[in-house]
């Protein structure tokens, strides 16, 4: 297989931290419209991966591998109230402003997160993870001296794999942690990939504007499901 050159081009940028609310069961995965998070710095993805060798006959036999979550660390500029109240399944209330944080972390909704990296060239390289649960950030005060020390916000998240199994283009029925391309790849498109959350269950290189700019996906072709974990 021969790759275009500017597969090999260095990561040089990052920008557009999308969200969008998913629910996902074994009969159902469904996305809303996505959103803008908050202007972004960095981006760390780790995925935890366990490899266990197994010996007989005194040598190395086989290796048994396996793959959990993917530890997502974000750093942005900072993130609105109810944004922030919203990722947490905390309660914004409009009328006054305020977030009301019950210390509750189990009432976290899952949603899909992308983003996009740019590349040497000018080329970028596309991301969705398919179901991502937030954790509340650390927060860091200081007083203001002479000179101004300005704070960002990190937010840290766990990337897993759906409940849903979808049909891949390969036939295969399987679950799905994360969708990217590269535009240096013949056939992908991103100008549409953040209309809606990517998922093997969508056909072409992107995603064509729609009069409901939602994914979904289930054996009946349903209309998306309300939000909720």
């Amino acid at each position: 297989m021969t790759y275009d050159a500017g597969e090999y081009k260095q990561k040089v940028g990052l920008s557009d931290l999308y969200v969008a609310l998913v629910t996902d069961s074994a009969s159902a995965y469904s996305a809303g419209t996505p959103e803008i998070l908050a202007p972004v710095a960095n981006v760390k993805a780790t995925p935890k991966v366990d490899s266990q060798v197994s010996y007989f006959d005194d040598k190395a036999y086989d290796t048994i591998d396996s793959e959990g979550a993917t530890e997502l660390e974000m750093e942005v500029s900072g993130v609105p109230a109810a944004m922030l109240a919203a990722l947490l399944g905390q309660e914004f209330d409009a009328s006054t402003g305020r977030v009301m944080d019950d210390a509750d972390p189990s009432k976290a909704p899952y949603y899909a997160l992308g983003f996009k990296s740019k590349k040497s060239n000018g080329s970028y390289r596309f991301f969705w993870y398919m179901k991502v649960r937030f954790s509340r950030p650390d927060e860091d005060f200081s007083t203001q001296g002479e000179k101004v020390d300005p704070k960002s916000t990190t937010l840290k998240a766990q990337a897993l794999s759906t409940t849903y199994k979808f049909t891949y283009p390969s036939a295969e029925v399987k679950s799905c942690k994360r969708v990217w391309g590269d535009e240096d790849v013949a056939g992908f498109g991103g100008a549409t990939w953040f209309n809606a959350v990517q998922t093997p269950a969508v056909t072409g290189p992107s995603v064509s504007p729609s009069s409901s700019p939602s994914t979904s996906a289930s054996p009946s072709a349903s209309p998306s499901a309300s939000p909720s974990s």
